[in-house]
Protein backbone atom coordinates (compact mmCIF):
# COMPACT_ATOMS: atom_id res chain seq x y z
CA UNK A 1 0.00 0.00 0.00
CA UNK A 2 1.55 3.98 -0.76
CA UNK A 3 2.41 5.35 1.87
CA UNK A 4 0.59 8.62 0.11
CA UNK A 5 -3.18 6.53 0.20
CA UNK A 6 -4.80 6.78 3.61
CA UNK A 7 -6.96 3.36 4.83
CA UNK A 8 -9.97 5.09 5.47
CA UNK A 9 -11.12 2.03 8.24
CA UNK A 10 -8.74 3.89 10.55
CA UNK A 11 -9.97 7.39 9.98
CA UNK A 12 -12.94 9.07 11.88
CA UNK A 13 -15.68 8.70 8.91
CA UNK A 14 -17.00 6.38 6.77
CA UNK A 15 -18.62 5.80 3.19
CA UNK A 16 -22.24 6.55 3.20
CA UNK A 17 -22.98 5.31 0.16
CA UNK A 18 -20.76 3.31 -2.58
CA UNK A 19 -20.92 2.24 -6.44
CA UNK A 20 -18.35 -0.17 -7.25
CA UNK A 21 -16.97 0.71 -10.73
CA UNK A 22 -14.59 -2.22 -11.68
CA UNK A 23 -15.57 -4.24 -14.84
CA UNK A 24 -16.27 -7.19 -12.54
CA UNK A 25 -19.37 -5.55 -11.41
CA UNK A 26 -21.12 -4.62 -14.25
CA UNK A 27 -19.65 -6.80 -17.57
CA UNK A 28 -21.70 -9.84 -17.45
CA UNK A 29 -25.22 -7.81 -17.26
CA UNK A 30 -24.38 -4.39 -18.86
CA UNK A 31 -21.33 -5.06 -21.25
CA UNK A 32 -19.24 -2.12 -21.42
CA UNK A 33 -22.28 -0.01 -20.99
CA UNK A 34 -21.30 1.94 -18.26
CA UNK A 35 -24.13 4.33 -18.47
CA UNK A 36 -26.85 1.59 -17.79
CA UNK A 37 -24.87 0.39 -14.76
CA UNK A 38 -25.00 4.02 -13.33
CA UNK A 39 -28.55 4.13 -14.35
CA UNK A 40 -29.73 1.37 -12.64
CA UNK A 41 -27.93 2.24 -9.09
CA UNK A 42 -29.42 5.13 -8.84
CA UNK A 43 -32.95 3.38 -8.89
CA UNK A 44 -32.45 1.12 -6.15
CA UNK A 45 -30.41 3.51 -4.15
CA UNK A 46 -31.78 3.14 -0.68
CA UNK A 47 -32.09 6.08 0.22
CA UNK A 48 -33.46 6.22 3.77
CA UNK A 49 -30.41 4.06 4.51
CA UNK A 50 -28.00 6.74 3.45
CA UNK A 51 -29.70 9.06 5.44
CA UNK A 52 -29.38 7.07 8.51
CA UNK A 53 -25.60 6.50 7.62
CA UNK A 54 -25.09 9.90 7.00
CA UNK A 55 -26.70 11.24 10.41
CA UNK A 56 -25.56 8.63 12.67
CA UNK A 57 -22.93 10.84 13.86
CA UNK A 58 -24.26 12.86 16.76
CA UNK A 59 -22.09 15.25 16.07
CA UNK A 60 -24.01 15.79 12.51
CA UNK A 61 -27.71 16.67 12.46
CA UNK A 62 -30.60 16.48 9.74
CA UNK A 63 -30.46 19.55 7.80
CA UNK A 64 -33.37 22.15 8.62
CA UNK A 65 -36.29 23.13 7.05
CA UNK A 66 -34.92 26.54 4.76
CA UNK A 67 -37.97 28.46 6.79
CA UNK A 68 -36.25 27.29 10.31
CA UNK A 69 -33.14 28.56 8.45
CA UNK A 70 -34.24 32.00 7.58
CA UNK A 71 -36.13 32.43 10.87
CA UNK A 72 -32.87 31.79 12.79
CA UNK A 73 -30.73 33.67 10.24
CA UNK A 74 -33.19 36.98 11.16
CA UNK A 75 -32.87 36.57 14.89
CA UNK A 76 -29.30 36.82 14.90
CA UNK A 77 -29.39 39.71 12.60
Amino acid sequence: RPQNRPNWRFQKFAPILGLNMWQEAYLLDYGLDKEAYIAKFWEVVNWDLVHQRLFKNESLSAPKPRQQQQQQQQQQQ
